[in-house]
């Protein structure tokens, strides 16, 4: 295990947290698979509060619950991985991707390979989709992503979570995988729901923590955890 406080020219630095490949299985080739969300928050009402519970506290303990749940494969010696695994938590999301797109352009120039990255950025809200009469879903990004990870993932929700997925766009860049895909790294990004069914309260005083589904924080948690596992063991 390694940890990694990547420093930017603000005051937040991104934490990379890395679970070492198991060496004696794997080939020269030491692939990233990362899983990544971001830590900071804003109300675009300046200088008022941004709890930011939805967007994105959800998304970073839908990580650390992954992270728990696979530190514990591995320190009881179940899990032999042939990727390094990774766990980003990225600061300065919400003005433009900032503290990603540094990690990754580092990434680039050290000629790190990647083989995929999951962005799990708002993971908690249900109650639009429920009033809207849908049944609770995973909102899959389908523009600004890797179209053969897209599948893969579709794939992964299909066998391992107990929810159904829809496809939606952001219309825009709308999370830090982006950072991933400028530099050529396969990146996709799974919504809480489809974009027009998410939280309505991010950016303001209202992302609070009532209204937070942690039963759907558990079925993102089986996403991760599952993606993670099935590339950290795969050549």
């Amino acid at each position: 295990f390694e940890v990694e406080q990547f420093e930017h020219e603000w005051k937040q630095p991104s934490i990379l947290f890395q679970i070492k490949r198991d060496t004696s299985t794997s080939s020269q080739s030491d692939k990233k698979v990362i899983i990544g969300c971001h830590i900071d928050s804003i109300n675009f009402k300046f200088y008022q509060d941004a709890p930011g519970v939805d967007d994105n506290l959800s998304g970073i303990v839908t990580v650390v619950q992954s992270i728990r749940q696979i530190v514990r494969l591995v320190e009881s010696g179940q899990l032999a991985m042939r990727n390094s695994l990774e766990f980003h938590f990225y600061s300065a999301e919400e003005i433009g991707s900032l503290g990603s797109i540094q990690v990754f352009e580092a990434y680039r120039r050290r000629n790190n390979e990647v083989a995929a990255l999951l962005q799990q950025d708002m993971t908690g809200y249900t109650q639009k989709s429920l009033d809207s009469g849908h049944k609770e879903h995973f909102g899959i990004i389908t523009d600004y992503t890797s179209q053969s990870l897209m599948q893969f993932t579709k794939k992964i929700i299909d066998l391992y979570c107990d929810i159904p997925y829809l496809d939606t766009q952001c219309g825009k860049i709308c999370s830090d995988h982006i950072s991933a895909l400028m530099y050529g790294y396969p990146a996709i990004y799974v919504l809480e729901s489809k974009v027009d069914l998410s939280n309505p309260f991010i950016h303001s005083a209202q992302d609070t923590i009532e209204r937070i589904d942690y039963a759907h924080m558990l079925q993102h948690t089986k996403l991760t955890t599952a993606f993670a596992l099935e590339l950290a063991i795969s050549d």
